[in-house]
């Protein structure tokens, strides 16, 4: 069994900063490294190495040749439907939860709350609009 998966290469708000972490990747990637260990052969091919030939969302999961799955990161229920392999594998694995993602979107900082919030000064002087 040979799994190929292309995706979208992690950018530098993603990679050092951690300001825009994507759950679900993260998450596939821990699935990933299980199966690794397990003995199926693996490759992560990220789309500054190729260009995207299948004009389908990424990632693109590709099962000995064929396209099995795209558009986004499977939970481990879907991935082992896909490779069809026990999902038992995975018992060990704890998924973050994508709610503070969902909480936080749009948000320059997830610590200190900067971003898009909308803070009303009750000293300006155009408060009297409102």
């Amino acid at each position: 069994m040979e799994l190929k998966i292309y995706e979208s290469s992690v950018d530098l708000a993603t990679s050092l900063l951690g300001i825009s972490t994507d759950v679900r990747r993260e998450n596939f990637g821990k699935l990933i490294d299980m199966l690794q260990d397990s003995g199926i052969n693996i490759q992560r091919i990220n789309d500054a190495q190729v260009s995207n030939q299948f004009n389908l969302l990424l990632p693109v999961l590709v099962l000995d040749g064929e396209i099995v799955h795209s558009g986004a990161y499977p939970k481990a229920k879907e991935l082992s439907a896909i490779l069809k392999i026990d999902a038992s594998i995975f018992d060990g694995i704890v998924e973050k939860s994508e709610l503070f993602t969902a909480a936080n979107t749009g948000r320059i900082g997830v610590c200190c709350g900067v971003g898009t919030d909308v803070y009303l000064d009750p000293y300006d002087d155009d408060m009297e609009d409102f």
